[in-house]
């Protein structure tokens, strides 16, 4: 049966049933005939009645012919003979005039039209998804889709995200009104406006979509409870979205969100990995939630599940390629990319740049005295060090063994040296012994490609004066806490 006739009989205002006769030799029945009693024993809105087997009257005779009933409780159409010989595709339009009242096709031509357009929809937003450069923007077309009325035109949508160490949702992003006033003033302004999905992403690149329900969303949580009717339990443990209707959620932080009455949530699990859970409903509008919205809903949310799960393996990837396996400070090839990314705007700028390098004192003696799983365990923690103790616009690296460099933009010998006693002192109160070697452009550096030697050849000085020291080209000297002489 094609499937577009499949989809038609489904839309049917009311069910259909099926008689037939036909004959006992199968090559006899004609394929328009078996179409339709196959498309009666498929559940669809053609419910299959009586079957009766004709024998031929004779032997060699011609067999018994095949002939088909349809009603619809009130009127019925009798197919056979000629009728029946006819493609299925040209049968089924006149048939279901004789079944149905201009009225109710005109109903299902509209349904067929609606679902036309929100596929559409849908589908041109499923493009801006794999066209989207971050996983953010993917996950505001998501929402975009759910409550744009070009689309899925759910009133509001939020997204919270899956924190597994925690086991709770986060909330990250919604769009849509916190409450009617609110939500007419946004639908005025989209109507005045005539916004298309572009536009309204463009409004999310420029930060321009605050509405109380984003503020109310962002942070907040929600956690799963033993109850069976928890609403949280039941999303995750469901294919596909889930229709709730009632007036007090289970959920506490459904409830602080004002979800009642009809709302939906569908747990976000590509290949069974739950990533995040989707929350929409038409509170303002009242419209109800029917199950074409919903199967459409289901397919979207699958589409971006996947491209979800892309961005996840793309960004597990760039990590690998950009930060050190063992304490998740940047690699070497990644800071030498951000050194010289410093030093031309540094240059362009005529701005200072000042470089710190490190390493651990005697890391050689606390590898062979208490293994390499010791060292590791240092140099992680060192790592974590640099993290807490650098400035935001600062770069942590790894050069390679004991070995880390800090790019501090902007900063001249002063702050270089501020940074280092924070550094060292941190590092002496964890008991690990540093010494610090750094260097600042332009002065007293005249090149700013020598930062890195200047700074090599300033971290020797503050070995041979004594470990737990650093050392600027400048010639400030700082020692640090003696915390780590005893380690």
């Amino acid at each position: 049966m094609p499937l577009e006739l499949r989809a038609l009989f489904r839309k049917l205002p009311r069910a259909l049933r099926l008689d037939a006769e036909l004959p006992r030799d199968p090559a006899a029945i004609p394929l328009a005939a078996r179409q339709l009693v196959k498309l009666a024993t498929l559940g669809e809105r053609v419910t299959l009645g009586s079957v009766v087997f004709l024998d031929a009257p004779q032997v060699g005779a011609a067999p018994a012919r095949s002939a088909i009933v349809l009603s619809n409780g009130t009127t019925s159409a009798r197919l056979e003979g000629e009728r029946l010989n006819a493609r299925v595709e040209a049968l089924v339009p006149p048939l279901l005039l004789e079944l149905h009242d201009a009225t109710a096709l005109v109903d299902v031509a509209q349904r067929f039209a609606a679902e036309s357009a929100r596929l559409s929809a849908l589908h041109a937003l499923t493009r801006l998804m794999l066209r989207s450069e971050d996983l953010d923007r993917a996950l505001y077309v998501l929402l975009t889709g759910v409550t744009s009325g070009h689309a899925l035109g759910f009133n509001r949508a939020a997204l919270f995200l899956r924190d597994e160490a925690r086991e709770r949702y986060v909330g990250d992003k919604a769009i849509g009104p916190f409450d009617a006033s609110e939500a007419h003033r946004i639908w005025e302004a989209l109507e005045v406006e005539g916004k298309t999905f572009e536009h309204l992403l463009d409004d999310y690149a420029r930060a321009d979509v605050d509405t109380h329900l984003q503020r109310a969303v962002e942070g907040a949580e929600l956690v799963k409870s033993d109850a069976l009717d928890d609403e949280l339990g039941i999303a995750e443990r469901s294919v596909g979205p889930v229709l709730f209707r009632c007036e007090r959620p289970t959920c506490s932080g459904l409830r602080a969100l004002g979800a009642s009455g009809e709302f939906v949530l569908q747990a976000i699990q590509p290949h069974g990995r739950l990533l995040g859970l989707l929350w929409c409903d038409d509170r303002f509008s009242g419209a109800p939630i029917d199950p074409d919205r919903l199967a459409a809903l289901a397919t979207f949310v699958e589409q971006i599940g996947l491209v979800w799960q892309n961005f996840s393996l793309l960004d597990r990837v760039e990590k690998l390629a950009r930060f050190d396996g063992l304490t998740s400070v940047l690699n070497r090839r990644a800071i030498e990319a951000r050194l010289a990314d410093a030093q031309a705007r540094a240059v362009g700028g005529e701005r200072p740049l000042s470089l710190l390098l490190l390493d651990v004192d005697h890391f050689k003696e606390v590898n062979d005295e208490r293994g390499h799983a010791a060292g590791d365990e240092v140099l992680k923690g060192l790592a974590a060090i640099l993290r807490a103790t650098v400035r935001g616009a600062d770069h942590v690296g790894r050069f390679g063994g004991d070995e880390f460099v800090v790019v501090l933009p902007d900063a001249g010998e002063d702050v270089a040296a501020a940074v280092a006693r924070r550094i060292g002192d941190a590092a002496a109160a964890a008991g690990i012994s540093v010494s610090l070697g750094g260097a600042t452009w332009p002065l007293p550096v005249a090149q700013i490609d020598d930062l890195l030697a200047i700074a090599d050849a300033c971290l020797y000085e503050a070995k041979r004066g004594g470990r737990r020291r650093a050392k600027l080209a400048g010639g400030t000297r700082v020692e640090f806490n003696e915390a780590s002489r005893s380690r």
